[in-house]
């Protein structure tokens, strides 16, 4: 078995070299998508990106990875509960419905998988309290850091986190390309593997 999969993944290196090039761009594109859209983060998200190139029964499996924790959140967006929401703490209120959108590889808009749930836990304020101090966000007469990160917790609670799709996005802007690659490298590898009476024929390299 384990001769079968040295077997081919020798058998297409075209393939398995082109996988690993899309995978590394794909990557980049992702960071910098997080830096643009994802500002003030700790940068950990960002860092653990990364990629792998896998072969399993005579298939090839390109695996994109992040956080565990709180990678797919960030992908998809978390609805919101809907409600009122203080904008600006001016007394002025805006009604949101919570509903979060983000982009799946074929470019399709579809509703996160996730939800905040009503009475359910709120984002925790001590990572609005590093934000706050972080981004030196200036406080109202009378109001504190801690009144401050709840009533952000609340509101975002409400109104839902948006989806990014820092992996979607690039993947479905370059899907044809990616296809029409990989037609070309599956045919390389091929016609580099064409046998003719015993004897090994390179058609896919000129002489």
């Amino acid at each position: 078995m384990a001769g079968n999969k040295w077997m081919f993944s020798k058998a297409y290196p075209s393939v398995e070299k082109y996988l690993d090039k899309y995978g590394k761009y794909i990557v980049r594109q992702a960071k910098s998508i997080l830096k643009r859209k994802a500002k003030g983060s700790s940068g950990r998200l960002a860092s653990s990106l990364n990629h792998e190139v896998m072969h399993r029964n005579a298939k090839f499996f390109l695996v994109f990875e992040s956080d565990p924790k709180y990678g797919d959140f960030v992908q998809q967006g978390v609805m919101g509960t809907g409600g009122e929401v203080d904008q600006g703490g001016k007394g002025v209120k805006k009604m949101y419905q919570g509903f979060r959108t983000y982009l799946d590889i074929d470019g399709r808009r579809k509703l996160s998988d996730y939800k905040f749930k009503k009475g359910g836990k709120m984002p925790p304020t001590r990572v609005m309290k590093d934000f706050i101090t972080s981004r030196g966000i200036p406080l109202k007469p009378g109001q504190t850091v801690d009144s401050l990160a709840f009533a952000m917790s609340k509101a975002i609670t409400r109104k839902g986190l948006p989806g990014i799709s820092f992996y979607n996005q690039p993947i479905s802007a370059t899907k044809n390309l990616l296809m029409n690659n990989l037609t070309k490298s599956f045919a390389d590898d091929t016609l580099d593997g064409v046998y003719v009476n015993g004897f090994l024929t390179p058609l896919g390299k000129k002489k």
